[in-house]
């Protein structure tokens, strides 16, 4: 029996390109050439423009559900929030359950076999494995990298630190990590069908130890420092650190700010020395409060070290360290202690022999191209905000003022208004008793909100110009017009003015965080009741207002589908922001100031436990 031939697939995109074409022309042979589709099926296709691609049975969703599917699983997992399998099965077991019809599944429970060809009919989604992202991570926006960005980049003009960037040997970035003494087991070699494979985990399994790190740009590293969980570090510890490594102590076995200070002065600064780096140096560290002290600042200007703070909690954007560095020696860290075990028998991996091992996984795993990837990915060497990949950032910028970094035609913002579009939206007479109001405070919250987004276009140029010659074109109205007067215009039937039409100067994009959560929520209900649907899109605050909330929340399936909100910050804090450059001389005084203030605190809170506790020595000696 001859084998059978294989049906030939056809790339849906070429096909539906091959019967548009041949709509317009007429020319199916000519068509069918030009796309390698055979002409006959080129001529059913025209014959039967309803007939399916795909093979087998048809899916129980349409392609509208299904694209709603897809938009859902994509929108949610951009905010922070990305579903599982068994997320999008038991959705549309639900669906299915109130919208009843033809399926296969038991139960209303869609099976591996429709997940796997649901799959391949939205290529755009992937199984992946997620990265956990803390609340405060979360919040961290491309204006907010930007923006540090420009600060440093303003510091190293004032200081003339950018020649220092010609030579990355000159450019360090220190970070600590944690190593268990005894990593995961992982997968091994069993009997099979064993339902009960253990191995035996020594004593000191779950006890960790932080390593101090730092890297330059050039691909070499600083000798590490090791922080054990000792009162006192024992001489047979001692013995087995490595020629120049540093050795610290802390009762919890983590960084502090004393031993960071001992680290730069008793390890970073002799390497620098020893191998004839040219100072200054930039040294960039993360915002932890042990990297921030007013000590370390002032040690770091007297070895003319710059010590640079990255942008708090960009922990995947801006570090290396997480990068790129971390998880090869993590890895090789795995890989040599298991090399150990196996080398000695019996023995177990201690605080004694934990820094033999690992010099044997850093030897292995530290390349300097690695390094050198690692800084360039950041956009710390070369020093570019551009090289940084904003797609981490779970937060989307909001921007209020002139300024866009992003690019006007961004379809994700969708949020703009012009200043001609804001006097379409509340009518003339409402700009001119806004200009001429003296007391605020004194009027409603509706009205108030209104001042603030009059007030949030600033003075765009030729603001009044354009005003008096909107009013008096295109509505026919003129500024000593009484309001009586105005009503008999239509004014919000007037042409649409597109946001793109106008220039940058007069264009503002709304944020949510400068105004008032209460105003906001009752604006939309009462504020705008003379807006029309498409005049009220226009000043969407809420980020579930996108317009893939409003795909999904249209269609009959979007009923049985949750979006998150995008995370937000609380709120701004009052206190006084410190620069990010931690040896300028704006750093130190406020830091100064803020240590002092810290010690005297604690010497009241000595002395009034001293005296509770004086009296109750005094009372119980009295009874």
């Amino acid at each position: 029996m001859a084998p059978t031939k294989k049906r030939k697939s056809l790339v849906t995109e070429n096909l539906k390109l091959a019967v548009e074409e041949a709509k317009k022309t007429r020319k199916i042979r000519e068509v069918a050439r030009k796309y390698g589709i055979p002409k006959s099926t080129l001529y059913f296709k025209l014959k039967n423009p309803g007939h399916k691609t795909s093979r087998g049975p048809p899916p129980i969703l349409t392609n509208e559900e299904e694209e709603t599917l897809e938009k859902w699983i994509l929108e949610t997992s951009r905010k922070g929030f990305p579903l599982k399998k068994g997320d999008i099965q038991r959705s549309v077991q639900m669906f299915l359950r109130d919208n009843p019809r033809p399926n296969c599944f038991k139960n209303n429970y869609p099976g591996d076999g429709w997940f796997r060809n649901f799959s391949k009919r939205h290529p755009a989604i992937s199984q992946r494995t997620s990265e956990g992202v803390n609340s405060s991570s979360a919040c961290v926006a491309e204006a907010d990298i930007q923006k540090w960005f420009s600060e440093i980049t303003k510091y190293f003009l004032e200081k003339d630190l950018l020649k220092v960037f010609k030579e990355p040997s000159r450019i360090f970035y220190g970070d600590e990590t944690g190593f268990q003494l005894c990593p995961k087991t992982g997968k091994v070699l069993a009997a099979k069908g064993s339902k009960s494979v253990y191995k035996i985990q020594p004593h000191n399994s779950n006890e960790c130890i932080t390593v101090m790190f730092s890297f330059a740009a050039d691909g070499q590293y600083c000798p590490p420092m090791v922080i054990y969980n000792y009162q006192k570090i024992p001489q047979k510890v001692m013995n087995k650190i490595p020629e120049g490594w540093g050795v610290g102590r802390s009762d919890g076995g983590l960084m502090t700010s004393e031993l960071f200070f001992e680290y730069v002065a008793n390890v970073f600064y002799p390497y620098l020395i020893e191998k004839n780096i040219k100072f200054p140096v930039i040294f960039f560290v993360d915002g932890h409060k042990t990297h921030l002290t007013y000590e370390i600042s002032k040690l770091c200007k007297a070895l003319n070290i710059e010590l640079i703070a990255l942008y708090p909690n960009a922990t995947c954007i801006l570090q290396p360290t997480d990068i790129a560095v971390f998880r090869p020696i993590k890895l090789a860290w795995e890989e040599a202690c298991h090399f150990w075990l196996t080398e000695n028998l019996n023995e177990t991996i201690t605080k004694i022999n934990f820094a033999e091992v690992l010099d044997t996984a850093l030897r292995k795993s530290l390349k300097p191209q690695t390094l050198i990837n690692g800084f360039e990915a950041c956009g710390l060497v070369p020093f570019d905000p551009n090289a940084v990949d904003y797609n981490k950032c779970v937060r989307v910028s909001t921007i209020n003022g002139k300024k866009k970094p992003a690019n006007i035609n961004d379809e994700n913002i969708t949020n703009i208004i012009t200043y001609s579009n804001f006097i379409h939206l509340i009518g003339p007479s409402k700009i001119e008793e806004m200009k001429n109001c003296n007391n605020v405070d004194e009027r409603d919250e509706h009205f108030q909100l209104l001042y603030k987004l009059y007030k949030a276009f600033g003075s765009p140029r030729h603001c009044d110009e354009a005003f008096d010659a909107f009013v008096n074109q295109e509505l026919g109205w003129q500024p000593n017009q009484t309001a009586e007067e105005t009503e008999s215009i239509e004014w919000l039937d007037s042409p649409r003015i597109s946001p793109l039409d106008t220039e940058l100067d007069d264009i503002i994009i709304i944020d949510v965080d400068s105004f008032d959560n209460d105003i906001v929520e009752t604006s939309t209900s009462k504020a705008y009741q003379e807006m029309t649907p498409e005049n009220s899109m226009l000043l969407q605050t809420n980020d579930d207002k996108s317009i893939a909330f409003k795909t999904i929340s249209d269609s009959l399936l979007g009923t049985y589908l949750t979006l998150p909100k995008t995370q937000e910050r609380k709120g701004k804090r009052n206190t006084v922001k410190m620069p990010f450059a931690i040896t300028s001389d704006s750093y130190r005084p406020e830091k100064k100031r803020k240590t002092k203030n810290y010690m005297e605190l604690k010497k009241k809170e000595h002395r009034r436990m001293a005296r509770e506790l004086y009296n109750i020595n005094k009372n119980s000696k009295k009874k």
